[in-house]
Formats: structure tokens, C-alpha cells, sequence
């Protein structure tokens, strides 16, 4: 059973991959509406198998930030990149996001 579980989550962790793959390639294209769509897909999916508390969902979220950032929608970009400063730090506790802030 256990090794049932383990192969869903590789699945959805592969699969999540893949749209953010072709996320990116669409950024790189320049269909910024349709590389949306992918991003927003993979934060729904991680959230919704891994759960809203998870590192997963978190990674997701700031996927979300960067790419906001890139295209220019830098309020939208704040919103998610606080988000997930938020939950890296409900996840992993507020010393470790603070040490890796104070590394960059």
C-alpha cells in the first residue's frame, strides 16, 4: 500500500513538472495568458493533493510570484511572493526563512 501512495505522489510531483514545463515555454513564447493558465494549474493541483500547508503548494506560489514579476504585474507579484513567506514560514518556522533571506 505504502508503495501505492509513494507512486501517486511521483505522479503528481511528474506531473505538476510537466506544466510548469511547458509554463515556461510558454513565457518563452510569449503567451503570457496560456503560461498563466499553466502556473495556476500546477498551484491548484499541489494544493489540492498535497494540501494547502505543504512546501509543494508553497514552491507553486512563488512559481506564481516570479512570473508576475516578470510580466509586469508587480502588485500581483507582491501578493504571491508574500504568500509564500507566509506559509514557508508556517512550514519550516520564521528562523529558517529569515536565515535564508539574510543569505541573499
Amino acid at each position: 500500500m505504502k508503495e501505492l501512495v509513494f507512486l501517486l505522489y511521483l505522479s503528481q510531483i511528474y506531473y505538476t513538472s510537466l506544466l510548469s514545463y511547458q509554463g515556461q515555454v510558454a513565457v518563452q513564447d510569449g503567451d503570457f495568458v496560456g503560461a498563466d493558465a499553466y502556473f495556476q494549474q500546477v498551484a491548484d493541483r499541489q494544493k489540492q493533493v498535497f494540501g494547502e500547508h505543504s512546501v509543494f503548494y508553497a514552491e507553486a506560489l512563488n512559481r506564481l510570484g516570479e512570473f508576475y514579476c516578470t510580466v509586469g504585474e508587480y502588485e500581483l507579484a507582491a501578493d504571491y511572493m508574500l504568500r509564500t513567506k507566509d506559509l514557508r514560514e508556517q512550514i519550516l518556522g520564521k528562523r529558517s526563512v529569515g536565515r535564508s533571506e539574510e543569505r541573499r
